[in-house]
């Protein structure tokens, strides 16, 4: 009802199918927290049950190592984290399409996922759509579930728009003409052939030989607070 007739709204939510794992974890935090209603006593419960795991899940076994690699996941967690993702009481993981599905019976349609891979490929389709098309016979939002399945996706930020909306996945450069943008970014010392390398705060890492771009990047590297217009 707010939304203008371009306009876009993101909804986060856990999926399917990676979200089975964790809720093997989930059944039994609420097995051995059950009937504790402090909150530091639960944490502290729910933290030790954990702890145990790494020693009960072996790893010769691939389900029990990947449990393993789950429960060590969830004890990184701040605690406030821990206490609110994994000891609430709601957790609906959704499939993919049956969210896309609810959303149109809401005059909804589906757009793209704002995570940056998968942004990535709906700009620009790559070899993982065209690999997909014997599953999908290019179909956008089944090429999307698929990858849920091959990429064991467990939680999405989904962008919508309202019903009717003209939907124009394809990039053309003139459209980000007036948008700003900022980004942690550092030179990197070494390139892998190209002439210009960047590192992002969380360790990724961009190569490009457009020595423009690349002045442009040099000022957000310098400076990431102060976003700069495109």
């Amino acid at each position: 009802q707010t939304l203008a007739p371009q306009g876009l709204a993101m909804i986060s939510y856990n999926v399917r199918p990676g979200c089975h794992i964790r809720q093997v974890l989930r059944d039994g935090l609420a097995l051995v927290t059950r009937g504790i209603e402090d909150a530091d006593e639960k944490l502290a419960r729910a933290r030790a049950f954990l702890e145990d795991r790494l020693t009960a899940w072996d790893s010769e076994d691939p389900y029990r190592l990947a449990l393993r690699n789950e429960a060590q996941a969830q004890l990184a967690k701040p605690a406030e984290v821990l206490f609110h993702d994994e000891l609430g009481d709601i957790y609906e993981p959704q499939l993919f399409r049956d969210v896309v599905d609810a959303a149109r019976a809401q005059g909804l349609d589906y757009v793209c996922d704002a995570h940056g891979a998968l942004l990535t490929e709906a700009l620009f389709p790559g070899a993982p759509f065209k690999a997909a098309r014997k599953w999908t016979g290019g179909d956008w939002l089944a090429y999307e579930q698929m990858a849920d399945f091959t990429d064991l996706r467990r939680f999405r930020r989904s962008l919508f728009t309202p019903a009717g909306a003209t939907i124009d996945r394809r990039f053309a450069r003139q459209r980000l003409d007036g948008l700003y943008v900022d980004a942690e970014l550092t030179r990197a010392a070494e390139t892998q052939g190209r002439a210009h390398a960047f590192r992002t705060a969380s360790g990724g890492e961009v190569e490009i030989d457009d020595d423009e771009l690349a002045a442009f990047l040099d000022e957000l590297a310098g400076d990431p607070t102060r976003a700069r217009r495109l």
